[in-house]
């Protein structure tokens, strides 16, 4: 790790520097079956920022560590804003980076608490949601229904079900058997049936998760599902990935607030009022983290994906609400 960190060093610093800029994420389009050619280098500085933090605790440099979180946190909810693979990266890297130092947040002074609070606040204010990715997603899935296209004109399935597994055999026999009108109704079909899923996702997604309308499959989708499925199932995945994050970045945030209070004035705020929505919302109910106080002491949480207040019994690790 030491000598990795000294390699990665000048471009961990400059991570640091552009994540306090405005992010504008350039997608590019890349093939439904190979992960982001730049996927790689962001994992890699995923994985640096990652040993900062762990450095910074290990020399109990706890203030160095919360400002790394910060640079963690700010770049992953930034890749958010590819596809999906580039989203489950960033995703990844903002839970390493909080699991890392959230059982040792107490350590910070109020005013490192209020920094940290701070940056985190602007993490999670400047988050896009997943609209835009979902969007993009639907490049991928469109160029997946080309590549099963391809696959019929050259009468070569060997390449779809080497990428689909033995799961789809019966899908892929069928579609060797498609002739004539039945070929054009099937990928007309396949289609549109694809456009609409991302339609209906692109309204759904950003929504909290009570508020959330399922994918109905259209009519006949049973001679297409098997295919479809192999380009739509990053979608939902994706949501789940982002409220578990979400929820769990703002109770770090909040805790950080509450505990900051909690030490200058001698307890801890009786509410969050003059906490942002975008701060205090709790993805799994629509409604506010719960939030409850006796005199310096305090719990914040989420209901989980459960929908059940359970009295705040999450780990102290943040990775479960």
């Amino acid at each position: 790790k030491d000598r990795g960190l000294k390699r990665l060093g000048p471009l961990l610093n400059t991570v640091a520097r552009t994540t306090r800029l405005a992010c504008e994420f350039e997608h590019r389009v890349s093939d439904p079956f190979l992960p982001d050619s730049n996927a790689k280098g962001w994992r890699l500085i995923g994985r640096g920022l990652l040993w900062k933090i762990e450095s910074a605790v290990k020399q109990e440099a706890f203030d160095e560590a919360a400002k790394w979180v910060v640079v963690a946190t700010q770049f992953g909810l930034d890749l958010t804003q590819g596809d999906s693979a580039t989203a489950s990266l960033g995703f990844n890297i903002v839970n390493d980076a909080r699991r890392a130092f959230a059982p040792h947040y107490k350590r910070l002074s109020v005013s490192q608490l209020g920094a940290f609070h701070s940056g985190l606040a602007k993490a999670v204010k400047d988050y896009k949601g997943l609209k835009g990715t979902v969007n993009h997603e639907e490049k991928r899935m469109m160029l997946g229904v080309q590549y099963v296209q391809d696959c019929y004109q050259k009468k070569d399935f060997s390449g779809l079900q080497s990428q689909l597994g033995k799961d789809a055999k019966p899908a892929i026999n069928y579609l060797k058997g498609l002739e004539g009108t039945k070929r054009e109704e099937y990928f007309k079909s396949l289609s549109e049936a694809t456009r609409l899923f991302v339609d209906h996702w692109s309204d759904e997604i950003d929504k909290p998760r009570p508020e959330r309308s399922p994918w109905a499959d259209q009519p006949g989708a049973n001679v297409y599902k098997r295919i479809a499925n192999a380009f739509w199932g990053t979608v939902e995945p994706m949501a789940s990935m982002s409220d578990m994050c979400l929820a769990q970045t703002r109770i770090l945030a909040v805790s950080a607030w509450a505990r900051a209070n909690a030490r200058s004035k001698g307890a801890a705020k009786f509410d969050l009022k003059g906490l942002p929505r975008s701060l205090t919302l709790d993805p799994y109910s629509g409604r506010s983290l719960i939030y409850k106080v006796s005199g310096q002491e305090f719990k914040v949480y989420s209901v989980g994906a459960d929908g059940r207040d359970d009295g705040g019994e999450s780990d102290e690790f943040g990775q479960f609400p």
